[in-house]
């Protein structure tokens, strides 16, 4: 974090003194919760690396006339508390923490003139001086007030009630925005007006150009948006590891003003507290991102959390200051990866700077092992092709490097000078000197690359300083040779003749990759079950063939994304690789086939980017034919190939399917080929599946087929048998002949886009639940308890973005207000304070726009019913129960009863032999005696107890279990009582009944579709076979959304389940008969339109409604609930 100013007053004790400084930069004060990461190096990296660089232009090293500082953040309730757990007292836990740091500093070269501890007794006399002495409290800006609020220890911050809640399985109530616990604090505490200085802050931000990267603008700004006040202090009852007030010991200092005293770099705060002191504003503050781990946030629960000490043994400290400055951008997150660490290192330091020093020095091109001479005539007769552009290069690198360096985009300026590097290797190798006898153009040659060296030498001492110092005294440039006034390529260089530095072998030894033996032992990472698929897909100019309604390249490509897009939406662990054959183009290294082509050579999980290539780059060629079979003969090498080393047990499936439409086929087809695939697939186990082509016999039988079972089997005839002889064309008797060996299924596209348009639900990996089924005084049945039937729905995720800049935000800033000071919020300042992440950790809870009481209707009142009384008066807590109440007879439980919670399964443990014997004798009893068991039911802790009832069950598989339901609860039932029906004029006749009759049987479902493979009627509107519309209409929304994001959504189809939901046209057709009947002799009134007048709507057709809308027939009443008979 960087503040170049001409003038700064540093605090001595309790005196003012003054400083000409020349630049003051400071770190972060890290706080002392626990050991430094990457992340703190990286933070230090960047400063003590700003700092060379100042004092690098400057061209004074140990300049006294800058300042650049750090220390650690040690007070606070996190830390009370976080010492408390580890065994220590806060003070012994921050003096090991803040070692730490300083060892960290030590290790990796970086050299602060001061390291501040908050704990230390001359920071403690600056914040009481700052308190009382600097006008703080003479003028003021420090007053007593109430707070209160959700208090997040861990985040340190408060919530409003809007932002925290209490989960269901949980006691605590937890903050909804990053999930810490809260308590509810009240308090009085010192409060600093920051709203009075907000509006110079903005001016400042928006004026003096102070954030960078730029990015990170809007959100600063956003912060500085909010009106509101700062607590200064909290009750020190709660927190005592701190400053105590002055004058005042019931209160401490808040942490966030205690390390502000220290701590330059917020953006809101401390600027405002600089105004309040007249010091002068910081002139730039420079934000960083976060270091990922392998693609994951570091987390201490995960394991993940680099240890910059155990690395640096591997990466060496040089290795590693170097990687994290190479691979950092402030603007975006950084992965670390120790592969990649290596693999940078040893391109960048070993190989691109040491490798090109090592070769260029040797005495056999440079036996006086001087620094050379440069030739102009030489260079310009012999080396001018390449030597000029890396000329050019290098005289432009000092400019663009610094430009760069200023911004601490250092990854940038790292970038341009490795490939000023790269450049010098390429000109050194192209030359080979070791080949050449004109020692002239030898020593030109030399001259340009130790040129090269020495510039870029004296550019990376900010950032590998030890590194730079061996490359540098290697080639014989003394120490105040090396500042950036020596950067300028020069052909009448002062070196020449000069000696070089003694050889003290490589300047870097190269980074060893970490063998099996060396690897830390870890976890074995799980790798899901799952299926492996070669998808093949003509895209030869065949595929241009129109139909009747678009191309069969459409329908193939349709066919592919709503496959993709069944795997994606199910979050499905199946594996694929798309393969186009017939292409204009190649990409593969199984094949040397000119046609063929990989989307990805590595078997990989369906992914959105599958959906947008599919839609914007599969397109036919214009004069290739596809063949099938060697896409075929490349997709069995692939298989055999490719996944032969992997695990087979967690491989479910091999699968091929083709996606062609047979056109673009040769008639002279390879019999060998066909038999070599049918071979391969039987050796491999291949499920092969073939979409699209028009094998017009074999289509048109099944057709005819299908068309004729039902009078095939009411008549008693025997079925055509469906592969009768046909003339087929060559390439349709071959793909027969494959699928009849392979027990292959062939669909054209008409069959199976309906089919895949419907998604596959989510397998769920069963998670049994653990319960003991209570049956007496110490008598337990263990059980474990799965769902079976719960509404299914999304779960959705949410990702937050300032409106101005696009950047993702971590999460909400919430703000606290003083209570005496309440003001209205409007709705444009509650979605600003949404935006911010960083201010909430300094402030409390932003306002409600209006309060609300939250109680029951007691009679005409509302009488406020507040979380104490939901303690008090509800139902106390109590651990998960499955209690026997009693036994009754399954005839006594009422259809109705059965209430929609969901259908849970209960089976004994299957090691457990006693539990399983136990639970079988008392299922087969229940049967016996057709009873169910009732039970109080309560699932965890924070659940009210139920009724469930356990229907004792025998499975198709004979395992012996229960099927629970919950049952209601006396208030659940409505109240209403029905009049009779008994008497003459409301008894059906025998004809009536007879129609009805025949009417039930027609309509039978159980008979409503014909299954030609088994021979059989099947019912059909079983539940397994009915998809959820809604879920697949979301899914056919997200398909479209992901490929068109800009868009609007395609209107719903109502069809989109086809005659799923409707009536059975079949059935409706047999019961045609009964139907006329009973529309002919029985007369019904037709049920009034919503519009037509109440008034005249006879009292028949429109019964009396009660309050809540609750039709009553003719003739009923509402009764008072205890008249119901349940």
């Amino acid at each position: 974090m960087i503040r170049s100013i001409k003038t700064i007053c540093a605090v001595e004790g309790v005196s003012i003194c003054s400083m000409r400084l020349k630049h003051f930069i400071t770190t972060p004060i890290f706080y002392a919760n626990g050991p430094p990461h990457i992340g703190h190096l990286y933070t230090a990296l960047l400063a003590d690396a700003s700092n060379r660089w100042k004092l690098l232009k400057n061209g004074n090293i140990d300049s006294d006339n800058s300042l650049f500082t750090s220390g650690t953040d040690e007070h606070g309730l996190k830390i009370q508390r976080t010492a408390t757990a580890a065994g220590y007292d806060p003070q012994s836990y921050c003096d090991n923490i803040s070692g730490k740091f300083k060892d960290l500093f030590h290790i990796f070269g970086i050299h602060p003139n001061d390291f501040i501890r908050t704990t230390e007794v001359r920071h403690k006399e600056v914040v009481n001086h700052v308190w009382v002495t600097k006008e703080l409290l003479k003028r003021g800006h420090i007053q007593l007030g109430k707070y209160e609020g959700w208090y997040s220890t861990t985040d340190e911050c408060f919530y409003a009630s809007d932002e925290v809640e209490k989960l269901s399985e949980q006691t605590s109530t937890v903050s909804k925005i990053t999930g810490s616990v809260v308590e509810w604090v009240e308090e009085e505490n010192y409060i600093f007006p920051l709203s009075k200085y907000l509006g110079t802050v903005r001016s400042w931000l928006k004026n003096c150009d102070v954030i960078r990267p730029k990015v990170y603008f809007p959100e600063a700004l956003q912060q500085a948006n909010i009106e509101g006040n700062l607590s200064l202090s909290r009750d020190r009852k709660r927190v005592t590891w701190g400053i105590a007030v002055p004058n005042d010991e019931s209160q401490t200092i808040y942490v966030w003003f205690d390390a502000l005293m220290n701590y330059l770099t917020v953006s809101v705060i401390w600027p405002a507290i600089l105004l309040a002191l007249d010091l002068p504003l910081p002139k730039r503050i420079f934000v960083h991102s976060h270091w990922l781990v392998n693609g994951a946030k570091m987390s201490k629960s995960v394991g993940n959390v680099v240890d910059p000490f155990i690395v640096s043994k591997s990466l060496s400290e040089e290795g590693l200051r170097y990687f994290l400055l190479r691979q950092g951008t402030p603007q975006n997150d950084a992965n670390f990866m120790m592969s990649k660490a290596v693999d940078v290192i040893n391109t960048d330091l070993v190989n691109n700077v040491g490798n090109l020093l090592q070769r260029s020095l040797i005495e056999r091109l440079n036996p006086s092992q001087t620094y050379p001479t440069f030739y102009p005539d030489s260079f310009h007769n012999s080396l001018l092709e390449l030597g000029e552009p890396l000329v050019k290069s290098i005289s432009c690198l000092a400019e663009l490097y610094e430009e760069q360096f200023d911004e601490l985009m250092i990854y940038k300026a790292l970038e341009m000078l490795m490939e000023v590097m790269r450049q010098a290797n390429g000109f050194f190798q192209f030359y080979e000197p070791w080949k050449e006898l004109d020692d002239r153009k030898v020593s030109s040659l030399l001259y340009v690359c130790y040129e090269v060296l020495r510039i870029c030498g004296i550019l990376l001492q900010p950032v590998v300083p030890h590194y730079s110092d061996h490359l540098l005294n290697r080639l014989g440039i003394k120490k105040n040779e090396r500042g950036l006034e020596n950067i300028k390529f020069i052909t009448d260089s002062k070196y020449s003749g000069k000696p070089l530095g003694e050889y003290n072998g490589p300047i870097m030894d190269r980074i060893r990759r970490m063998s099996d033996e060396d690897r830390p032992a870890k976890r074995t990472k799980k790798i899901s079950s799952h299926e492996c698929t070669i998808i093949l897909i003509d895209v030869g100019a065949n595929m241009n063939r129109k139909g009747t309604t678009t191309t069969d390249m459409q329908l193939a490509k349709n066919v592919v994304e709503w496959i993709i897009t069944r795997k994606i939406f199910t979050e499905s662990a199946d594996e694929f690789t798309l393969m186009l054959f017939g292409s204009d183009m190649t990409q593969n290294s199984i094949t040397n086939d000119e046609n063929i082509f990989f989307c990805e050579e590595e078997m990989q999980r369906a992914k959105i980017d599958w959906l947008r290539f599919i839609d914007k780059e599969i397109n036919p060629s214009k004069l290739t034919n596809g063949d099938f079979l060697a896409a075929l003969i490349t997709a069995l090498d692939y298989m055999r190939n490719h996944l032969e080393n992997y695990p087979t047990n967690n491989i479910t499936a091999r699968n091929i399917l083709l996606i062609t439409n047979l056109v673009g086929c040769d008639e002279n087809l390879d019999e060998e080929c066909m038999r070599a695939v049918i071979n391969g697939m039987k050796g491999l186990e291949i499920n092969f599946n073939v979409i699209g082509p028009s094998v017009g016999k074999l289509i048109e039988a099944k057709e005819e087929i299908i068309l004729s079972e039902e009078s095939v089997i009411t008549k008693g005839k025997k079925l055509p048998h469906a592969m009768r002889s046909f003339k087929l064309e060559p390439a349709e008797r071959m793909l027969t002949e494959i699928l009849k060996q392979t027990d292959g299924v062939i669909y054209s596209f008409d069959e199976a886009l309906p089919m895949l348009q419907r998604f596959v639900p989510r397998k769920v990996n069963l998670r049994g639940q653990k319960f003991c089924l209570e049956l007496g005084t110490d008598l337990k049945l263990p059980l474990q308890m799965y769902k079976k039937i719960q509404l299914t729905d999304f779960k959705l995720g949410g990702e937050k973005y300032a409106s101005t800049s696009g950047v993702q935000l971590k999460r909400k800033t919430v703000y606290e207000k003083d209570i005496r000071n309440e003001e209205v919020q409007d709705d444009t300042a509650i979605m600003d304070a949404d935006r911010n992440n960083n201010l909430s950790q300094r402030c409390g809870p932003k306002m409600i726009e209006k309060a609300t009481v939250k109680g029951y209707k007691f009679g005409a009142t509302i009488v406020p019913y507040n979380e104490e009384d939901q303690k008090e008066y509800g139902w106390k807590q109590e651990n998960r129960c499955l209690k026997l109440i009693q036994f009754t007879k399954r005839s006594e439980i009422m259809e109705h009863y059965l209430m929609d919670g969901g259908t849970c399964y209960f089976i004994p443990p299957a090691l457990d032999k006693n539990a399983c014997i136990a639970i079988s004798a008392l299922v087969n009893a229940m049967i016996i005696e057709d009873s169910v068991a009732l039970t109080r039911y309560v699932y965890n802790a924070a659940s009210q107890p139920r009724i469930m009832g356990l229907f004792p069950r025998k499975s198709k598989k004979g395992v012996d279990m229960f099927v629970g339901i919950q049952l209601p609860f006396y208030e659940d039932f409505r109240g209403l009582d029905f009049p009779s029906l008994v008497g003459p004029a409301n008894e059906p006749k025998h004809d009536h009944l007879n129609a009805m009759h025949a009417f039930v049987k027609a309509m039978d479902l159980t008979k409503a579709h014909f299954n030609s493979e088994t021979g059989q009627f099947e019912e059909s509107l079983r539940p397994r076979d009915v998809p959820n519309p809604k879920l697949q209409n979301v899914c056919k929304a997200m398909k479209h959304r992901a490929l068109h994001p800009n868009t609007p959504l395609p209107a719903f189809e109502d069809n989109l389940l086809g005659d799923l939901l409707e009536p059975n046209a079949l059935l409706l057709n047999r019961a045609s008969e009964s139907l006329d009947y009973l529309k002919t002799n029985i007369r019904m009134l037709e049920s009034p339109s919503k519009k037509q007048p109440t008034k005249e709507v006879k009292e028949e057709i429109l019964p009396s409604m009660s309050a809540d809308n609750s039709v009553l027939p003719e003739g009923g009443r509402f009764i008072k609930i205890d008249e119901v008979g349940i």
